[in-house]
């Protein structure tokens, strides 16, 4: 088992954080363990765009000004006024 020493500067959020892990039946150090993993997995994964965001991001792929007035129009159309 390797060791990691943490400085946290705020003791409410160490004491929250102990807390916590008394709450759920853990400790901090499979929070931060749990963190770390969730980071990881996150940064593996592959980020999938829609087309419309593909399109963007193509050079040229910008939507003309009388695209965005019409987007803008039929926006305001949809949200209701007080």
């Amino acid at each position: 088992m390797e060791k990691l020493t943490l400085s946290i500067r705020d003791k409410e959020k160490v004491k929250w954080a102990k807390s916590f892990a008394k709450e759920n039946n853990t400790n901090v150090s499979r929070l931060f363990e749990s963190f770390l993993e969730s980071l990881m997995t996150f940064d593996q994964k592959e980020l999938v765009m829609s087309k419309k965001l593909q399109n963007l991001r193509q050079p040229g792929g910008r939507p003309s000004q009388n695209q965005i007035e019409n987007h803008l129009s039929e926006r305001r159309k949809r949200i209701p006024t007080k």
